[in-house]
């Protein structure tokens, strides 16, 4: 009895690494994907005239429990957070009696926090309730999460409810539910154990486990109050947008000669921007040419500058950030690339891009030649990129015609580098050839029973349908196409997808089972009938 306690952990320590074997899953065979289940519970879930000191819950496989404080939610809060211990299959909770008022249900939602021992499996929708009184509250919200895109339940999502006086701000910021529940593999959600009266609510992937919603996480919501006891509450969900942060610049290489890669992604709807270089006593603004998220500066005076004391800043109407130069050692894309370069079979087009490596300048236009099946021609025109007086690429029009063979030649002394390297004793060359015109197919498209006016989607193509119609498309390439239809359900003019923050339901988007597939020299006629259009917005 009198023996050190710290001795005895040390000594128990000692036994255990001395004496035991490591605990792990079993090597081999396929992965456990099954969530634990829960067995019963002491008290047995529903019980009423009950104040706890303890809940016993028993599962059928060995069990831990993680982050208990974050994901239990019980309805309504209590003073006291409770205590817990595992022991092998069983979670016992401890509770303060004192905590709970008289005629009260009250609701433990447990989330994930409860996994099996080898894959931390999380069992699902677990929850426990009880009452003070003689009466447990047992009205249900329920209903089903409906993907956006596709029409079809959203299974896996954490369903939130409050009571209809907590305003969405509130909500936003964190407050926390009322009530959980979760979607089924079919997207439909039950909430039981509720009090009458109004509530409101949405639906989430809660990736990050909080009881709320953030930025970038799938949302379904419907801003409409909702009765206790309604059971048939439909709800569009869709991917939102992530949080936006300030645009700042990810890489920044130049070479020997003044040319400036940066690695900088920006959405130009947003802002205008500038590109400027810091030479330690003042900024200058520079050339530049965005390419996606890829920007080239050239910075004429370059071979003046002071490496060490240089910098470049990226700025717009909003932002503004600032970045060092790291030298690459040579040139990049000094050389010009010899091959002849082939780019197959295309549709006869009126323009025509062909990109370097770095800025360029046309020299003499005179000695950019383009054949056909083998023969100069002469009505075409080359210039640079109409985008920026800086380019790297050059834009070719010329009226091709189908089943021909087109070639372009940059000779001797046609372009250079912006730093005056020209291109010199070899010629550039491009091959194509134009498909026949019986190549391509057409698409009569008959569209009947529409749900209201919207936009069709045919592949990159998208036309404002007001009503049932019939269309014709032709030149369409050989292979399946992609029809959609985005419905302007509150006819707003603008297609909306969720925003949980304006309280943006999305608006639904539709597709046909099969997708029609376009033959060579076919004229494809097909129908797509709206066969019955609902609230839940299916076909």
């Amino acid at each position: 009895m009198g023996m050190n306690f710290n001795h005895l952990i040390i000594g128990l320590l000692g036994m255990g690494l001395l004496g035991c074997a490591q605990v792990s899953a079993p090597t081999g065979g396929p992965r456990d994907e099954t969530p634990p289940v829960l067995i019963g519970a002491t008290p047995v879930n529903g019980s009423v005239n009950l104040r706890p000191e303890v809940l016993v819950m028993e599962f059928d496989e060995f069990v831990v429990v993680k982050n208990l404080n974050q994901q239990l939610l019980i309805s309504p809060p209590i003073e006291h957070p409770p205590s817990w211990r595992v022991k092998g299959k069983t979670v016992e909770i401890s509770l303060t009696p004192t905590d709970f008022r008289a005629d009260q249900t009250y609701v433990f939602s447990f989330g994930e926090s409860i996994v099996d021992l080898h894959e931390s499996n999380s069992a699902r929708d677990l929850k426990w309730a009880f009452s003070t009184g003689p009466v447990l509250d047992t009205l249900q919200i329920g209903g089903t999460v409906r993907d956006q895109m596709t029409g079809q339940g959203r299974s896996g999502l954490k369903v939130l409810l409050y009571r209809a006086t907590t305003d969405w701000d509130s909500i936003w910021s964190g407050s926390l539910p009322v009530a959980v529940g979760e979607t089924d593999k079919s997207g439909n959600f039950n909430i039981g154990y509720l009090s009458s009266g109004e509530y409101k609510g949405f639906a989430l992937d809660d990736e990050n486990l909080n009881y709320r919603w953030d930025a970038g996480e799938y949302a379904a919501l419907d801003s409409m109050v909702i009765n206790a006891g309604t059971l048939n509450n439909v709800w569009y969900g869709g991917e939102t947008e992530a949080q936006k942060l300030p645009p700042s610049i990810g890489s920044c290489q130049v070479d020997s000669t003044g040319m400036i890669r940066v690695y900088a992604p920006f959405d130009e709807t947003d802002s205008t921007e500038q590109w400027s270089i810091w030479d330690g006593f003042k900024a200058r603004n520079e050339h530049f040419s965005r390419e996606g998220d890829s920007v080239f500066v050239w910075v004429e005076e370059f071979q003046a500058l002071d490496g060490s004391a240089s910098s470049l800043i990226w700025s717009g109407t909003t932002f503004a950030d600032t970045a060092r130069m790291r030298m690459l050692q040579r040139a990049v894309g000094l050389e010009w690339d010899k091959r002849s370069k082939n780019l197959g079979t295309l549709q006869a087009g009126e323009q025509r891009g062909f990109p370097f490596q770095r800025f360029i300048k046309i020299l003499e236009p005179s000695k950019c030649i383009i054949y056909k099946d083998g023969e100069p021609i002469e009505s075409y025109q080359i210039v640079g990129s109409e985008d920026s007086s800086l380019t790297r690429k050059l834009l070719l029009s010329l009226n091709e015609q189908p089943d021909k063979a087109y070639e372009l030649q940059l000779l001797p002394g046609a372009v250079s580098t912006w730093s005056g390297w020209e291109l010199e004793n070899d010629t550039l060359k491009w091959m194509w050839k134009t498909h026949p015109q019986d190549y391509f197919g057409a698409l009569q498209l008959k569209l009947s029973g529409i749900p209201g006016p919207g936009w069709l989607r045919l592949d990159d193509l998208k036309m404002r349908i007001e009503t049932d119609t019939v269309l014709f498309f032709e030149g369409l390439q050989p292979g399946k196409l992609e029809l959609g239809f985005e419905w302007d359900k509150n006819q707003d003019g603008i297609w909306q997808k969720v925003n949980p923050e304006r309280l943006q339901s999305p608006e639904p988007y539709f597709y046909p089972e099969n997708q029609p597939v376009i033959r060579s020299n076919w004229i494809i006629e097909w129908d797509w009938t709206w066969k019955s259009i609902d609230e839940k917005g299916g076909e």
